[in-house]
């Protein structure tokens, strides 16, 4: 069983493989409590260098005005998308799941997807980074890539960075991932 969290090329293997995209950025918590009969099955996931992410979050909920000016993303529309709420980035970004008691916000920790009370709950964990390496286990190619430079640092200013890592400290530390 796949727990596709936002933005971390989850789109590109459901699309290549024909999986289902309904409830797809479902967190396993509520796999759980739903009943799916999740225990016997092996579960998976992609995780992303978290400051990477954000970048794409912000490119993707951005690609129809970009592609209208015909140009890419710049560090002056991270910053303005970043500091409109920093306690989500993105505040207009949609809530999946609203009005259930799995609530979650696009812009959520990846331990909110495949943690409970803070225990990891998939079997297995690829990285995006690993994309086409050695170690990645499907062939497949991309999809919704952002218009965006492919450096994430480069968006990045001392505020931004710090942003980011109060956001996403649990996913530097489960995932291993630092600026």
């Amino acid at each position: 069983m796949f727990i596709h969290i936002p933005r971390t090329g989850g789109t590109a293997l459901r699309a290549h493989y024909g999986w289902s995209s309904y409830q797809q950025h479902k967190p396993i918590a509520a796999h759980i409590v739903d009943g799916t009969d999740w225990v016997d099955r092996d579960t998976f996931t992609i995780v992303r260098n978290p400051f990477d992410r954000l970048v794409s979050l912000c490119g993707f909920e951005h690609r129809e005005r970009l592609k209208r000016e015909n140009r890419r993303l710049t560090a002056a529309d991270f910053t303005a998308w970043l500091e409109r709420d920093r306690r989500q980035p993105g505040g207009a970004v949609p809530i999946l799941y609203a009005g259930t008691a799995f609530a979650i916000h696009v812009c959520a920790p990846m331990v909110d997807f495949v943690c409970v009370e803070g225990e990891l709950m998939v079997d297995q964990v690829y990285h995006f980074e690993g994309w086409g390496g050695p170690a990645w286990p499907f062939d497949c190619p991309r999809l919704n890539e952002s218009a965006r430079e492919k450096e994430y640092r480069s968006y990045y200013h001392h505020d931004a960075r710090e942003i980011a890592e109060d956001l996403y400290r649990q996913d530097l530390e489960t995932f291993n991932y630092e600026f």
